[in-house]
């Protein structure tokens, strides 16, 4: 219940709801009896999540959103961090520059892999060459999941918001965001790499 509890909290959609009242009645046999029991955890699980997103949705300030999502911010394994996605939505909604990226407080990329924790919230910007550019519409807006590397090693990955213009793999590019962890993934020599991963925008005019 916790598991499905903290997804609820992350998301702020409704789609593991009907997961978790699904769990609850399953643990009931009686047909009458789960109807009121699955109708107000329903309730309870949806207001929770719905509270979540008007206080997330009354934030106007990017530092305040910020501290509302670090709690769900994540270091994550070959898996594309929740709280990426919370963010983008959010600066995708209160249209975001680059700007308010970097007025934020900023950080390095050794720092980052060293230590995400004391990181998460902090802006890293970077310049390198484009190794993959992806759009993902998903969320109801074009948001862009990208890789970027610098001296063939240093790899940073990012979910970009706003405008990509006409970059593509093998662009130059520079990329302003927002730390919410890191992220590990097998290499194609089978090794593991590690990388910032960064929510934010590319350094455009249409982004200024």
């Amino acid at each position: 219940q916790g598991g499905c509890m903290k997804k609820i909290l992350l998301t702020t959609t409704l789609i593991f709801l009907v997961g978790c009242s699904k769990q609850s009645e399953s643990q009931v046999n009686n047909e009458n009896m789960t109807q009121p029991a699955v109708a107000q955890s329903d309730v309870a699980e949806k207001s929770d999540s719905e509270k979540y997103a008007e206080l997330l949705a009354s934030k106007n300030n990017l530092s305040d959103a910020i501290n509302m999502i670090k709690p769900t911010m994540s270091d994550e394994f070959d898996a594309f961090p929740a709280s990426a996605g919370i963010l983008a939505t959010w600066m995708n909604s209160k249209n975001v520059k680059i700007g308010d990226i970097k007025s934020l407080e900023s950080t390095t990329r050794g720092k980052v892999l060293k230590d995400s924790f004391s990181e998460r919230g902090k802006r890293l910007c970077v310049s390198a060459t484009l190794v993959e550019i992806q759009v993902d519409r998903s969320a109801g807006f074009s948001a862009y999941h990208a890789g970027l590397v610098n001296n063939y090693t240093d790899v940073t990955r990012v979910l970009a918001v706003g405008s990509a213009g006409d970059l593509v793999a093998d662009s130059s590019a520079t990329f302003c965001g927002v730390v919410v962890g890191k992220v590990g993934f097998t290499n194609a020599s089978g090794g593991t790499t590690n990388a910032p991963y960064l929510v934010g925008m590319f350094d455009l005019p249409e982004n200024r």
